[in-house]
C-alpha cells in the first residue's frame, strides 16, 4: 500500500475578496487593508475578468473621482454614459438623477 502525500495547508496571504471588500477597494478606501500598488493590481485583475465588470468599475471610479474633485461640470457627461450603460444599477441611478435635474431646471 503506497502513501499519498497531501499538499501542505498554508494560510492565504490575504483574505478572500467579497463584494463589500471589492467595493471599498474600488473606491480607494485607506481602510481596505492593502497597499496602493496592491490595490491597483487587484483592480486591474478585476477589470480583466469581464467587460461588464470593467465597465462597472470604471463608472464607479469616474463617479467617485467627480465627487471627490467636485467636478460638477462633468456630471452631465458621466450621467449620459451611465444612462447608456448595459449595467442596470448605473442606468437606473442615472435615470433618476436626470429626472431630478430636469425637474429642477423646469422650476
Amino acid at each position: 500500500m503506497s502513501t499519498v502525500r497531501l499538499p501542505k495547508i498554508v494560510k492565504p496571504s490575504r483574505k478572500p475578496l467579497t463584494p463589500y471588500s471589492v467595493t471599498w477597494l474600488i473606491l480607494g478606501s485607506s481602510d481596505s487593508g492593502v497597499s496602493e500598488s496592491e490595490r491597483e493590481e487587484l483592480v486591474v485583475s478585476l477589470k480583466a475578468q469581464s467587460p461588464s465588470l470593467r465597465e462597472g468599475i470604471e463608472l464607479a471610479e469616474n463617479f467617485i473621482s467627480l465627487i471627490r474633485q467636485r467636478q460638477q461640470e462633468e456630471l452631465d457627461t458621466w450621467l449620459t454614459v451611465a444612462y447608456n450603460s448595459i449595467l442596470s444599477p448605473f442606468h437606473r441611478f442615472a435615470k433618476a438623477c436626470l429626472k431630478i435635474t430636469t425637474r429642477s431646471k423646469l422650476l
